[in-house]
């Protein structure tokens, strides 16, 4: 008599946060879950909610942003603050490397007296004076406005 092997049909829970439709997290149905509660009658893991898909669903949504909306597992859209803080974060970090990468010209100055490469000093004040400009920015437009090209 020939023994056959049940497949096993891998299926994921997937945790998402209620506010913000975020995809918190897939757990796998084959692995044990000692530090989590999960209930199945409320559908929720450690109190958020979650939704089931198949592996083949797991499988296209690798490596992307995901949310959960009405139930359905969708691409996660950024809101308008979101794309504005990433747009201010990566402008501010333009600013900081280079005012960073420049910090040695201002020192060696200060110690002794030798003069910076032409145009760091006034470019060193633009980007201390873009900082407060890009902080006090409220729309995406005003943010690309802003060149923070320092070469």
């Amino acid at each position: 008599m020939e023994v056959i092997e049940e497949e096993k049909i891998i299926s994921f829970k997937v945790r998402y946060n209620q506010e913000t439709t975020k995809v918190e997290g897939y757990l796998p149905s084959f692995m044990n879950y000692p530090n989590n509660v999960i209930d199945e009658e409320a559908k929720t893991i450690d109190g958020s909610p979650y939704i089931e898909i198949t592996e083949e669903e797991h499988e296209t949504v690798l490596g992307k942003q995901m949310a959960v909306v009405d139930g359905v597992l969708v691409e996660y859209t950024k809101t308008d603050n979101e794309l504005i803080e990433e747009l201010k974060n990566s402008k501010l970090v333009a600013c900081t490397y280079y005012l960073n990468s420049t910090d040695w010209q201002a020192i060696r100055k200060a110690d002794s007296g030798e003069a910076m490469k032409d145009g760091v000093a006034e470019n060193r004040a633009l980007a201390r004076s873009l900082q407060t400009d890009i902080n006090e920015a409220s729309t995406i437009e005003e943010l690309q406005a802003i060149n923070t090209d320092f070469a």
